[in-house]
C-alpha cells in the first residue's frame, strides 16, 4: 500500500475545527505553528510571525505532529474494530484476522 498524502490545512481543520473555538486535538498555538509550517515558512520566520521563541515554535510542532499521528492511530484501530464486527454480523466466529 502506497502512502497517503493529506493537506496539511485540512488537517487542522479536522483536528482543530473550523470555528477556532479549540473543539479539536490541537491547541490554538500548535493550529498557527501547522499552518505557517504547511506554508513553508521556517521555524526563525514562524516565531517572529507569532511573536514566540524559535524553541516553543519546535515545541508546538512537535506537539501537534505526536498528537496527529495518535489521531491517526486511534482510528486505525477504530477501523478495524469496525471490521471485525463487520466479520462477526457475516457470521463468522474464529479468531479475526486483521486487514
Amino acid at each position: 500500500m502506497g502512502k497517503e498524502y493529506i493537506f496539511v490545512p485540512d488537517i487542522i481543520t479536522i483536528y482543530y475545527g473550523d470555528s477556532m473555538e479549540g473543539v479539536g486535538i490541537l491547541t490554538e498555538r500548535q493550529a498557527q505553528v501547522l499552518r505557517y509550517a504547511a506554508m513553508g515558512y521556517t521555524q526563525e520566520e514562524i516565531a517572529k510571525a507569532l511573536g514566540i521563541s524559535q524553541p516553543r515554535v519546535s515545541s508546538a510542532l512537535k506537539a501537534a505532529q505526536e498528537k496527529i499521528a495518535l489521531a491517526r492511530k486511534t482510528l486505525e484501530f477504530y477501523e478495524e474494530l469496525k471490521y471485525i464486527k463487520e466479520l462477526r454480523e457475516r457470521g463468522f466466529r474464529g479468531d479475526a484476522v486483521l486487514k
